[in-house]
């Protein structure tokens, strides 16, 4: 099955920058995650984790540190502070949302 994502396809116009940007986090306290997307088609939440570099090592503490403290972050205590992250706040929100949906998830 194909799937379209649209941090691959910023410009298709059925994914529009702002609906993208909302699932970016900007500044620090990622927790490991960069950017999130519900695929409804495919029923599966999808993780995202970047890097631009040739510092490999960068991309194995983003992993630690989701592994530490982003999962639980994320699909723990729904009772989080959540003025902590705006981002986080968004996921655990349309993840909520989107329950009934998502049958899978993939980092």
């Amino acid at each position: 099955m194909t799937t379209s994502h649209p941090f691959t396809c910023r410009n298709n116009s059925n994914s529009p920058s702002k609906k993208v940007r909302r699932n970016l986090p900007f500044g620090g306290n990622d927790f490991g995650l960069d950017a999130f997307h519900i695929d409804k088609q495919a029923r599966s939440l999808y993780l995202y984790q970047f890097k631009w570099t040739k510092n490999h090592m960068l991309f194995a503490d983003s992993l630690k540190r989701l592994r530490a403290l982003g999962v639980d972050r994320v699909f723990g205590d729904p009772y989080q502070n959540t003025s902590e992250n705006a981002f986080l706040v968004q996921l655990r929100a349309t993840i909520h949302e989107q329950r009934a949906i998502v049958e899978r998830v993939y980092v």
